[in-house]
């Protein structure tokens, strides 16, 4: 943090940059540098969700045996 700190704060364009792409300040429609990067960073990056999936595949329920 203090090398990210001390090599971007005193690029004013990187910082706007930065600002624009962490509170999604973008318009789709703009043609500018800017924003056209960010809509390709946007795009290689996949979309993800807050909420759990129907289905608990991430643990599935083992059937335990027991011996009789």
């Amino acid at each position: 943090m203090k090398l990210a700190l001390r090599t971007g704060m005193p690029i004013p364009v990187l910082m706007r940059f930065v600002v624009r792409l962490l509170a999604n300040l973008t318009d789709p429609a703009a043609k500018g540098f800017e924003d056209r990067v960010i809509r390709v960073l946007e795009s290689l990056v996949p979309a993800t969700s807050n909420t759990p999936p129907a289905s608990n595949q991430r643990y599935p329920q083992q059937k335990v045996r027991v011996n009789q």
